[in-house]
């Protein structure tokens, strides 16, 4: 099966007036004839060309517009697949690949009595804490540390290139500024308070996350609202 052939008209036009030119016995009216004919066909083929081309820049229009919604959903597909959708910060999956690439300290760290305040004010307002507690870390930490949510109220602090001791440090200062100005939402004014386990991270993350989680657990058990380092 032969292709289309948009211009087979005008081929075969152009095919009769070359034989038009070819004949020695040709009249005026003939070449008048062919010359129409070919103007005729001419023009349609003009218009032909432009509503092509007209047709194609619409299709690239159209493609580039979809090129970009494509690109624009692969972006937030992966903001979504990497991070929390209460808080912002990134998920468990992602701050644990990142640490997994990592050399440094790692602080984890929990709301004291959370489910105190899911039960009396409320989720919305337990949520609204969420929210609020990782902007008030965000604002405190270096620019080279991560902050991540493992789950429910434990957030982890991934500190590239930190030695422990400052890593402590830092834990400490985001427990007193957690501390020190009560929580708001709804009318509710809510004293918040965290406990934090530091441990340094060297080749194995799980590892770290481990010697964190017991410090974390000493802190708890000491009294909650402190920092405990791994021993």
């Amino acid at each position: 099966m032969s292709d289309f052939d948009l211009f087979a008209m005008e081929t075969l036009v152009a095919d009769a007036s070359r034989q038009v030119l070819a004949n020695p016995h040709a009249s005026a009216a003939d070449y008048r004839q062919a010359l129409l004919t070919l103007l005729t066909h001419f023009e349609r083929m003009v218009r032909e060309t432009r509503r092509m081309i007209s047709q194609s820049d619409r299709r690239e229009a159209e493609m580039n517009q979809l090129n970009s919604r494509l690109g624009e959903l692969a972006r937030r597909l992966e903001y979504e697949a990497t991070h929390d959708a209460l808080t912002g910060v990134l998920n468990r999956a992602a701050i644990t690949v990142r640490a997994e690439h990592a050399m440094g300290a790692v602080i984890l760290l929990d709301i004291d009595h959370f489910k105190r305040i899911n039960d009396h004010y409320g989720h919305p307002c337990g949520d609204a804490t969420l929210v609020e507690l990782t902007q008030r870390i965000l604002r405190n930490l270096p620019e080279e540390a991560m902050l991540g949510r493992l789950g429910g109220e434990e957030f982890m602090v991934l500190c590239p290139a930190m030695r422990l001791s400052e890593a402590a440090i830092l834990a400490e200062n985001l427990r007193e500024r957690i501390a020190s100005q009560p929580f708001e939402d709804g009318g509710h004014c809510l004293m918040v308070s965290i406990s934090a386990g530091v441990a340094v991270l060297l080749a194995d993350v799980h590892e770290a996350y481990q010697h964190a989680d017991a410090a974390l657990y000493r802190a708890k058990g000491g009294g909650r609202n402190r920092v405990e380092v791994a021993r």
